[in-house]
């Protein structure tokens, strides 16, 4: 598994979470896994508790049914703003996160 840093800002793990990624502890922006066969939302806010980063970008969900993505952002949302995380709800083609 690659996981890709970009400027020192932006990290995509890929499809991992392995621990040796808190190098990357409060990075800028996390490009965040959300929705896989393999991943719980325990698994995904425990990972983003331990790394803390300042804006998350969630991925990996562009085949669910909207319905299903609005609940999971939904639920995704709340708990990352409580930990002073923005999540950036990209639910439509065309819209952009900028640095």
């Amino acid at each position: 598994m690659f996981a890709f840093v970009i400027d020192n800002q932006v990290l995509n793990p890929a499809d991992s979470f392995s621990p040796i990624l808190l190098n990357y502890k409060g990075i800028e922006l996390l490009v965040l896994p959300v929705m896989a066969p393999f991943l719980t939302e325990l698994v995904v806010a425990n990972f983003v508790k331990q790394m803390q980063p300042k804006q998350i970008l969630p991925v990996h969900d562009g085949y669910a049914k909207s319905f299903f993505l609005q609940q999971r952002y939904e639920t995704y949302g709340p708990y990352v703003e409580k930990l002073g995380i923005q999540f950036h709800y990209l639910t439509e083609p065309g819209q952009a996160v900028i640095l």
